[in-house]
């Protein structure tokens, strides 16, 4: 299901992020928001130690 969720979304979006490094982390929820919301996806630890 997931496959055909990502080669639907290519398609569509003409985009395909579905072997990025951390798209299927929580439930493919870096993929949704890459691919639909044009979100930029970076390490957890990397954004704690940017806050100032």
């Amino acid at each position: 299901m997931e496959a055909g969720n990502a080669k639907k979304t290519a398609e569509c979006m003409g985009t395909d992020y579905a072997q990025m490094e951390g798209a299927g982390a929580a439930g493919g929820l870096g993929f949704a928001f890459v691919s639909y919301l044009g979100a930029r996806l970076v390490p957890g630890i990397d954004l704690i130690l940017d806050v100032k």
